[in-house]
């Protein structure tokens, strides 16, 4: 259930001293994405999200890009390690791939 988790963060986000972190923020919110969720069966599979993973290098490139434009966008991090596999929320991608693209610290713009 890490994808509902990091969905819910990503739409209802707590204050970093709250310890957002927690799925207690987000348990009473679970029944709002049961209409969007009809049909998602668990674990999720690939095309079903947005998402992104990593590779040995730790390079970070794409698995599914949605070709649809909603008002809110929501990026996940696919993790895979042996059988277990797990969704992240990527809060802020172009930090994320920063190092990939430019040895310059500031913010990086991603279009």
């Amino acid at each position: 259930k890490c994808f509902v988790w990091s969905v819910l963060v990503a739409l209802h986000p707590v204050k970093r001293q709250a310890n957002p972190e927690r799925i207690h923020h987000y348990q009473q919110l679970e029944h709002e994405l049961d209409t969007y969720l009809d049909g998602i069966t668990f674990s999720v599979s690939l095309d079903n999200v947005n998402v992104y993973s990593y590779d040995s290098k730790l390079v970070v490139y794409p698995l599914y890009v949605t070709r649809e434009e909603k008002d809110t966008h929501v990026d996940m991090l696919y993790m895979k390690d042996g059988n277990n596999s797990h969704y992240c929320l990527i809060r802020d991608l172009s930090r994320l791939v920063r190092s990939q693209i430019t040895n310059h610290k500031t913010m990086t713009w991603l279009c």
